[in-house]
């Protein structure tokens, strides 16, 4: 013969128990999260920075001596030249037209 368990267990028993696991999470919780120092690894300190002044004073002569001197930037589109300058395309000896911006 076989023998059977059955056990019964009163609904205020299983809200103790509930309550009970509820408590210890939130201990644990507060522990954890809430107790422990938030200790992040500091970094080195920085290493000497770049002198740009030097860089931007010796940029000319420079592309001079590599011979990598650009001129000003230009165009041909269907036989016609431009050139940029000043912030403008022109074409070489006059301005081009304005026209209006279409907003």
């Amino acid at each position: 013969s076989s023998l059977d368990c059955k056990l019964y267990i009163s609904m205020s028993t299983v809200r103790r128990f509930f309550s009970r696991i509820h408590t210890w999470i939130e201990k644990q919780f507060y522990k954890v999260i809430v107790l422990s120092k938030f200790n992040p690894k500091k970094s080195s300190p920085r290493q000497n920075a770049p002198d740009f002044k030097h860089f931007s004073s010796h940029y000319k002569p420079k592309l001079a001596e590599l011979g990598l001197e650009c001129g000003t930037p230009t165009l041909s589109l269907n036989g016609q030249n431009f050139i940029f300058t000043e912030g403008q395309w022109k074409t070489k000896g006059m301005a081009l037209p304005d026209y209006p911006n279409e907003s």
